[in-house]
């Protein structure tokens, strides 16, 4: 969702309308297929606009200005006999330590969000590209983390021992070394280039997307090559051992990509010859012990562990094991070929999918800029004039922003945020755990118990 505090709460109120009132609405608009659309999905409004204001408070914007809550931590101590009216632009000093006639920062961060001074800097728009990007990508990642998560739910449920061991724990691994370190380098970098320190500033910095790409590579970012001579810039190093750490790490992620795919096809087959090689030495003899020819469970269970080779405190272990069962019907061919699709798809997709939730920032950097330029080109036009001529203009341009603040900013902007979004859920969250398989969902509900009662009687 967009990140506008203003146009967030004009979707809470809309939204909050259609909750109230839904027992009135569900009759009144009953044939209007476009309202209709737009009252079912009420709830779905209600929270795009909760995490909307959310944002928007995040990035400090409210009707693409900036609010000054918390106070800015920003000012400029300069005296009045500076020639401010020689220079276009001027760079505030950082340094907090610096002495009271240049000191323009005091050293705590702004509480909450951006701080209103970057609505006055011309280098905005760079600063709040990166920090959106960076925001997206670990959204991003959390929701893809969150999603094996429930897997594994799903893997407990279904007392998969195998899935657990050889494609959870591996994708959990991969994920974690990869891109949640990822995330980590981000914070990493964020507390270390405070600015506090000369030698650590931000233009030393490293590149965070270098630094991931050197360390797929087994690169060490710090060492540039000269004329033939290595030199190392330490203040490029994000913590001591980094080089060594990240070598461990892809040689860690890169070895859970055989054992996701090898692993799972090979115990199934073996189990599956266990079966085939036990279980026909018994085919067409009854126990003795067996009433009318059949066995208790416990009998069962006993003898279906002697066949495959198991002694009787496995049982437990065979019949807790979802993957080695029901398979009657066994083609190695198809469980390799399932299982390597599978694979194929989750590693590439792990790249793929955080890439595309970088579509967040682009939503997010488009709608600023776009409710920025509205506002520059019709609310800067009535300021500039004179009065009375100057109030009597700005009565129409408000009302010409309204509409289009309305019927683009928020309808439009929100269909489109609630497209991407709902994209992020169905292909990059959802592939996480989501099957397809077991019972159609079917919401409760009482008016269509009554009428299957109805239709029974």
């Amino acid at each position: 969702m967009f990140g506008d505090a203003g146009h967030g709460l004009l979707m809470l109120l809309a939204a909050g309308y259609l909750i109230k009132k839904e027992n009135y609405l569900k009759k009144a608009i009953k044939g209007n297929e476009i309202f209709e659309l737009f009252f079912g999905g009420r709830y779905i409004m209600f929270l795009m606009a909760v995490f909307s204001i959310y944002a928007g408070f995040l990035y400090n914007d409210f009707f693409s200005k900036s609010t000054n809550i918390f106070g800015s931590k920003w000012k400029v101590t300069l005296g009045k006999d500076f020639p401010f009216e020689d220079i276009q632009q001027f760079t505030l000093n950082p340094d907090p330590y610096a002495n009271e006639t240049y000191k323009m920062y005091s050293g705590t961060p702004y509480p909450f969000g951006i701080d209103p001074v970057w609505q006055l800097a011309t280098n905005k728009i760079t600063f709040t590209n990166g920090l959106k990007m960076k925001f997206s990508v670990i959204i991003g990642i959390m929701q893809m983390v969150f999603g094996l998560v429930i897997g594994l739910k799903n893997h407990l449920f279904f007392r998969r021992k195998i899935s657990i061991l050889f494609e959870f724990i591996p994708q959990i691994i991969f994920i974690s070394l990869i891109f949640v370190y990822l995330c980590l380098m981000i914070f990493i970098k964020w507390i270390k280039y405070a600015g506090t320190d000369d030698k650590l500033t931000g233009a030393c910095a490293p590149n965070i997307l270098l630094e991931l790409i050197n360390m797929f590579f087994l690169k060490d970012g710090t060492v540039t090559v000269v004329d033939g001579e290595k030199k190392y810039d330490e203040c490029k190093r994000l913590y001591p051992g980094q080089h060594h750490i990240q070598m461990v790490f892809v040689i860690v992620a890169v070895m859970c990509v055989p054992v996701m795919l090898f692993t799972k096809p090979l115990l199934k087959l073996r189990e599956h010859n266990k079966r085939i090689k036990y279980g026909s030495r018994f085919r067409g003899h009854v126990n003795p012990l067996s009433v009318n020819g059949h066995s208790s469970d416990e009998d069962d269970k006993h003898d279906k562990a002697e066949r495959m080779g198991h002694t009787s405190n496995s049982v437990i272990d065979l019949e807790d094991d979802a993957d080695l069962e029901n398979e009657e019907h066994f083609e190695f061919g198809e469980v390799f070929v399932e299982q390597t699709i599978h694979t194929i798809e989750y590693f590439l997709g792990c790249v793929s999918h955080t890439a595309s939730y970088l579509r967040l920032w682009a939503l997010s950097l488009a709608h600023a800029e776009l409710s920025e330029v509205l506002w520059t080109m019709l609310f800067k036009m009535g300021l500039n004039m004179a009065p009375p001529v100057g109030a009597f203009v700005m009565f129409f341009i408000f009302s010409a922003w309204g509409v289009i603040t309305i019927g683009i900013l928020c309808v439009m902007e929100g269909l489109s945020a609630f497209l991407h979004a709902l994209r992020l859920h169905w292909v990059e969250f959802q592939s996480k755990f989501y099957k397809g398989e077991g019972y159609e969902f079917m919401p409760f509900s009482f008016e269509k118990i009554l009428n299957e009662a109805e239709l029974a009687e």
